[in-house]
């Protein structure tokens, strides 16, 4: 560092150097300046002049402690920074005192021990030391010193860190280690405990094979060097996230290194550890999900081959089908056929109908669990909707002889959603209606609740037990199983109607009394 004199020359008052020496430097007030003078052959002395108000903002400032002692090992400079760690408010209350006062007794010996090595140049990095400070409290300390010259004579020059939070952390970091680490040892599942900066404090057996290094390698390693360079940002958001809200993470998917070539997916669940409520640190669980992953992408593989077979064998089973059918309405229309012919037509034309029904209800199916059916989403009059699916589904009401009634309310607001999908919702669940009444009534209901639009379709058939309307909605579920059942069905309608219900963000309800029918409760939200 240099400054400009009053004469425009530049004058050095700080370097870097191999040897310090503190000094007198001004002859009018020698107590007024204290000098750092750096020793090196052929090079320029460079001084620190404290009288410079920026000199002294410059030493209070330092995170460290400083003081001076003498050969006789009492102290005779100290700065703010050293006062602060020791509880102390002028230095005039250090004045005479020796520095090992401030040493707990079980270290002054390593103390004095590493004040004489340092007389002799051996100085360097002290050891950690326990120091009382002026309320009698303890802390604990560590730094580094060296020999330097302080008004011309010998002295030693300490400087000091108070690093009782980080001993503190440390300690009940291990406290913790030992608790769980049996249980830990066990876990099938990888475990880590990290310090608040993401560096891991302990690893279990499960996560070294994890991760195919031993515990030293592991130990005071940062975790995020382990992961792959897609998330390294991912996981220190995490770290910011558990630490700031001291909240949880499950279940996020990861992937950490093995070597240069191999990359493993892994599950972490992050939590904070809290001690007397201050955070201490982070504790981790990591599940190797290799074997998981291929499994996922064998099913996906697998629905994929199951979506084209499906496409493939409808396509077979329908082109030869859609021609018989054909041939089978011409028979029964045709007035010259024979009676007895006819009967047989009918019979084979309403099992070709079922066969035709079930490729597509199984089409239908496929396309939902694989997200592949279209939907031509579009604002719809609910009432022109209901208006139409009664009067489709009258003539077969009205061939089982059986009641019908309407209750729409007049101010049903419009809804979006895919009109062919929810006209064949409502299909879906007057077919059924009418199939399991045989006498009585149907009846559709529909009004607006809240936010939604809700529809009823009901009937006075032959309804379910309790256990069977809870698992109605299931695919392939029949509320008859026995061989010789009346109502053929495939299982697969009302499981239909509330997947494409989901995709409406609607719902679908039952409400059932075994020998007095049903009532379907279909909610659907508004524009």
């Amino acid at each position: 560092m240099r400054k400009m004199e009053e004469s425009g020359e530049l004058k050095t008052i700080c370097s870097l150097h191999d040897d310090i020496s503190f000094q007198n430097y001004d002859k009018q007030n020698e107590d007024n300046e204290l000098c750092c003078s750096i020793q090196k052959p052929d090079e320029t002395n460079f001084i620190i002049d404290r009288s410079d108000p920026y000199y002294q903002i410059l030493i209070d400032s330092l995170l460290e402690g400083i003081i001076i002692i003498d050969s006789d090992g009492k102290i005779q400079y100290c700065n703010q920074t050293f006062l602060h760690i020791l509880g102390y408010s002028s230095p005039s209350e250090l004045e005479g005192l020796f520095a090992s006062s401030f040493i707990s007794e079980d270290y002054v010996e390593l103390f004095n021990k590493h004040q004489k090595q340092t007389c002799l140049g051996r100085g360097g990095f002290l050891p950690t030391y326990k120091a009382k400070k002026k309320d009698g409290s303890i802390i604990w300390i560590d730094g580094l010193s060296c020999m330097v010259s302080y008004k011309k004579k010998a002295a030693n020059i300490f400087f000091i860190r108070d690093i009782t939070k980080q001993k503190n952390i440390k300690r009940k970091m291990k406290q913790l280690e030992k608790k769980y680490r049996t249980i830990a040892e066990l876990s099938a599942n990888g475990i880590v405990t990290m310090d608040p900066l993401g560096k891991i404090m302990y690893a279990n057996k499960s996560f070294e094979m994890m991760t195919r290094k031993n515990g030293k390698q592991l130990k005071n390693s940062l975790f995020r060097e382990l992961l792959t360079e897609d998330y390294i940002y991912i996981f220190q958001q995490l770290l910011m996230k558990v630490r700031k809200k001291n909240e949880n993470i499950r279940n996020v998917e990861m992937e950490i290194k093995i070597t240069s070539e191999q990359i493993n997916p892994i599950e972490i669940s992050i939590a904070p550890i809290n001690e007397d409520d201050a955070f201490i640190g982070f504790i981790c669980t990591l599940q190797d999900i290799k074997e998981r992953k291929r499994f996922e992408n064998e099913i996906k593989t697998s629905e994929r081959l199951k979506t084209e077979f499906m496409n493939i064998a409808a396509h077979e089973l329908k082109s030869p089908v859609t021609p018989i059918k054909g041939y089978l309405d011409l028979i029964v229309s045709d007035e010259k056929s024979d009676e007895k012919i006819k009967k047989w037509a009918k019979i084979s034309l309403r099992n070709a109908e079922r066969l035709l029904r079930l490729v597509d209800d199984i089409l239908d199916v496929s396309r939902l669990d694989n997200d592949t059916m279209k939907f031509e989403m579009r604002k719809i009059d609910p009432t022109s909707l209901f208006h139409e699916i009664g009067e489709d589904m009258t003539p077969s009401i009205e061939k089982k002889q059986l009641a019908f009634t309407k209750n729409l309310a007049s101010d049903l607001p419009e809804i979006l959603g895919d009109y062919l999908r929810l006209n064949q919702v409502l299909r879906n669940l007057f077919t059924n209606a009418i199939k399991f009444t045989d006498e009585g009534s149907i009846k559709l209901e529909a009004y607006r609740k809240d936010d939604n639009i809700v529809f009823e379709v009901s009937d006075t058939g032959i309804g379910m037990r309790k256990d069977e309307a809870s698992n109605v909605f299931k695919k392939f579920y029949q509320t008859e199983t026995s061989d010789n059942r009346k109502h053929e069905g495939t299982g697969l309608g009302l499981f239909i109607c509330k997947e494409i219900l989901k995709k409406h963000h609607g719902d679908i309800q039952v409400d059932s009394t075994l020998g007095k029918g049903s009532r379907f409760i279909v909610t659907l939200p508004i524009l």
